[in-house]
């Protein structure tokens, strides 16, 4: 692959991203999500006491997913969005969405 084949590439790719104003936009159309009023500590026990089913540990590629308000990400937010799920995310989460996004 030469350079200029290299180069337009990565052109084309950052134009079919959508821009910050795009994603706030998409993000405002979307309804807001009803959590649940109390989530478990990773300590509790869940199933039993009728409040937690399932524990969701989120990759940073999900929450990228989210957060660009893609195909993939309504159906996420959707599914997290439902009562009965507790959602969690590994420590550094929140620093590789911002490096994947600030690229």
């Amino acid at each position: 692959m030469s350079m200029s084949d290299y180069v337009l590439r990565e052109i084309r790719q950052s134009l079919d991203r959508p821009t910050r104003q795009e994603v706030f936009a998409r993000l405002a159309e979307l309804p807001p999500i009803q959590l649940a009023p109390r989530l478990p500590t990773s300590c509790e026990t869940t199933g039993t006491s009728g409040e937690i089913d399932v524990i969701v540990v989120l990759d940073a590629s999900a929450v990228v997913e989210l957060v660009l308000v893609t195909a993939p990400g309504v159906r996420i937010r959707r599914r997290l969005s439902e009562p009965r799920i507790s959602m969690h995310g590994p420590e550094l989460v929140d620093l590789k969405v911002l490096n994947v996004l600030r690229t």
